[in-house]
């Protein structure tokens, strides 16, 4: 088996000549998309800013259950220790989008590379973020979007242009 870069897919080329193309989705590209306001009803500079405000809850939250669980203030430097899958920024576009239009939690797993346990478990861990800052889904039913392929249909039709590349 060979495996073949062309531009920014790669291809993989078995003994009987099919073609296999895989799909290089990154978090960045996925960050790009949800982030655009199609898919979290905000604009850029309002979800920057509210990202910016949550972020503080959210460290002091994690350092508390930290704290909570070793029964004393932290032996290590900040950062030591395992990382999550999605970081912040991620966690709280994917609860948006959850929100916002209902996306099936195995398909944000898709689009970031990760598994759907860890996006209900971003989406669990932000929304009461959220709520408690205030933001609220409104009452108008959206669209159901259940694949990949219903994203990008969205996407087309409200004006965004998103592709894998």
């Amino acid at each position: 088996m060979r495996r073949v870069a062309t531009g920014k897919q790669a291809v993989t080329r078995d003994a009987t000549t099919a073609v296999r193309v895989e799909r290089i989705v990154t978090s960045a590209w996925a960050r790009a998309v949800l982030s655009h306001p199609a898919f979290c009803g905000l604009s850029r500079a309002h979800l920057g800013r509210l990202i910016e405000e949550l972020a503080t809850f959210w460290t002091t939250r994690c350092e508390s259950v930290l704290r909570e669980r070793r029964g004393d203030e932290r032996k290590r430097a900040a950062g030591a220790g395992p990382h999550h899958h999605l970081v912040f920024t991620d966690r709280v576009l994917v609860t948006l989008a959850v929100l916002r239009l209902r996306l099936p939690h195995a398909v944000l797993a898709e689009l970031y590379g990760v598994s759907r346990p860890t996006v209900t478990r971003a989406v669990h861990e932000s929304r009461p973020l959220l709520a408690a800052r205030g933001c609220a889904v409104p009452d108008r039913p959206g669209p159901r979007l259940r694949t990949l392929a219903d994203v990008f249909a969205y996407a087309d039709a409200e004006g965004g242009r998103f592709q894998v590349q």
